[in-house]
């Protein structure tokens, strides 16, 4: 759900480093939605959602937000599950939301969270991306442009009686997008335990295996 560098390459002339990954021929989630609509509830969830929610979680527990949570972000693998991608713009932040890392600051797109939009948008928290996963379900269900969410007019999610929507998916979607950060989900396991079926969902994080030393699989082959 997270697919690290293959290969990384420092750039000393221009004081930066490039990384090669994945190439994802079957495009991004924002494509796909363009030629196959909204999708229904179950789907939704299972093979877009909760694969960036994990992603999300391994990020937020390292204390990094992505930032840039979109459908044009997310990449579909061979199997059509969704990967996260394009991590150019994610901010690492400590106790109290400064940004630790470099780089630019700020994006703005129709998934970003409201409090982004401000000028005086200085700290970064989870619940930005909490607030951009909400967003792309709502998009994947309903097409409409998330910058039109209200809340208070759930009928908007239910409009297309060909694609029911349950109402602890409706919640979900209300306790993410809420306007004021406080009144979020903390966290993106709140926002999937509030996900029908998904109530007692862990995701456990696991070390990268270490690569093997050259020199011992020299001798194994020897």
């Amino acid at each position: 759900h997270i697919r690290p560098a293959s290969a990384v390459f420092p750039c000393r002339a221009l004081n930066n480093v490039f990384y090669e990954t994945v190439f994802y021929g079957k495009g991004d989630l924002k494509n796909l939605l363009f030629e196959h609509g909204e999708f229904e509830e179950e789907e939704a969830i299972e093979r877009f959602i909760i694969p960036i929610a994990k992603a999300l979680h391994v990020m937020h527990e390292n204390k990094y937000v992505h930032h840039d949570v979109k459908p044009d972000n997310i990449f579909i693998d061979d199997d059509g599950l969704a990967v996260l991608g394009d991590f150019g713009i994610a901010k690492q932040y400590g106790a109290n939301g400064i940004q630790l890392s470099s780089g630019e600051r700020s994006t703005i797109s129709a998934f970003s969270a409201p409090e982004e939009f401000s000028e005086a948008h200085e700290t970064f928290h989870p619940e930005m991306d909490v607030y951009s996963l909400g967003a792309v379900l709502y998009v994947l269900l309903t097409q409409f442009d998330p910058r039109g969410y209200d809340g208070e007019r759930e009928e908007h999610i239910l409009s297309n009686p060909d694609h029911p929507v349950s109402e602890a998916t409706i919640k979900a979607i209300a306790g993410a997008m809420k306007e004021d950060p406080s009144e979020r989900f903390q966290t993106v396991m709140d926002f999937v335990h509030a996900l029908p079926g998904h109530e007692n969902d862990e995701f456990v994080i696991r070390e990268p295996e270490a690569d093997a030393d050259p020199e011992e699989e020299m001798d194994d082959e020897e």
